[in-house]
């Protein structure tokens, strides 16, 4: 009698609806570190697409953690190490670049200075000249 209510009826037991598991985000943060390692050197969609690998490589290892599942940490994990790696490589691009242009901008400092002795004080009225390598 325990699953009757008082006028006989059946009692249903009250589940709440769980979502079920997936692992959607870990295979959109794989791809999205694929890309970003592919395209780092194009410095804004690498950085892009390796923020929202690592966003939802975090994502999807919390939401394991949440059901249970310990199994599936490989496609989050690969996305989140190759988001990082490519964080990494245009850390190391930009710093070349900067050096190179603090590089280069010294020596077109020092030419431009060297028009101005030439020219005199008025760099505006100094016409460039290409010579011909023929």
């Amino acid at each position: 009698m325990d699953n009757f209510d008082s006028n006989g009826n059946p009692i249903q037991a009250y589940h709440p609806y769980i979502a079920p598991w997936n692992n959607k985000n870990g295979i959109a943060s794989l791809i999205l570190g694929i890309l970003a390692i592919a395209l780092f050197w194009l410095v804004l969609p690498g950085i892009g697409c390796s923020i929202a690998a690592m966003i939802l490589g975090h994502l999807q290892l919390r939401k394991n953690r949440n059901y249970g599942v310990m199994r599936e940490k490989a496609m989050p994990v690969t996305g989140i190490v190759l988001a990082v790696i490519t964080l990494i490589l245009l850390a190391i691009l930009v710093a070349l670049c900067v050096i190179g242009t603090m590089r280069n901008g010294d020596v077109i400092f020092r030419e431009l200075m060297n028009l101005q002795n030439q020219q005199g004080s008025d760099l505006g009225s100094y016409h460039f000249r290409v010579d011909s390598i023929y």
